[in-house]
């Protein structure tokens, strides 16, 4: 999902809810990794990611950094006023 305000512009995947793409004034200014795979088998790799419940590999907690950025989110709702922007995504089952 691509939005654009303005001088800022993002990508952002259902996947994970994975912050793939932020460009101010047209510049990026994250690291993806040229080797990112976007097919949904494993979470992206750079960007800005959901990390939940916790970071790196922890007992009885499935995948790395958590389940949540290994499932598919929706977009709730987009909220702008004056120079914020809020974003909201929902975990989708």
């Amino acid at each position: 999902m691509e939005f654009d305000f303005g001088i800022h512009s993002l990508i952002v995947q259902q996947f994970g809810a994975t912050i793939t793409s932020w460009k101010v004034n047209g510049s990026e200014v994250l690291f993806l990794s040229q080797h990112a795979i976007f097919d949904g088998a494993k979470a992206i790799r750079g960007g800005i990611p959901i990390v939940f419940p916790a970071f790196g590999p922890h007992e009885g907690i499935p995948g790395q950094h958590g389940f949540a950025r290994n499932l598919n989110w929706r977009l709730k709702r987009i909220h702008e006023q004056q120079e914020i922007v809020d974003i909201c995504f929902q975990l989708h089952e």
